[in-house]
């Protein structure tokens, strides 16, 4: 009796739906022709737009640690159901309170 294995992977169970697995997808989409030996970093930042910088480190996450390293995991949904911090504390207030955190650092 031959069964079909059916291709999922954890990662498929656990973020397969969220945004954050589309953008961890098209970024490896990304990085795919210099892993395949067509360009380098430098050719594929000018074609993309991307910054070499960027690239360099997406490349090496996904060469130690694969797919799973070019997730953004603030995007990720909270394992404790918790509400994103975006939802919690406005976008331009979290900045505010970078800024004064870097200009009154604790001593």
């Amino acid at each position: 009796m031959p069964t079909v294995a059916t291709p999922s992977s954890q990662l498929d169970l656990f973020v397969r739906d969220t945004p954050a697995y589309r953008t961890a997808l098209a970024r490896y989409d990304v990085l795919r022709p210099i892993l395949q030996g067509q360009c380098t970093l430098a050719q594929q930042s000018q074609a993309t737009g991307i910054p070499y910088h960027r690239l360099w480190q997406d490349l090496r996450r996904f060469q130690q640690a694969g797919i799973i390293s070019l997730l953004d995991r603030r995007t990720l949904p909270h394992a404790r159901r918790k509400p994103p911090i975006e939802a919690r504390v406005p976008r331009d207030v979290q900045q505010q309170v970078v800024r004064l955190a870097l200009a009154h650092p604790f001593r």
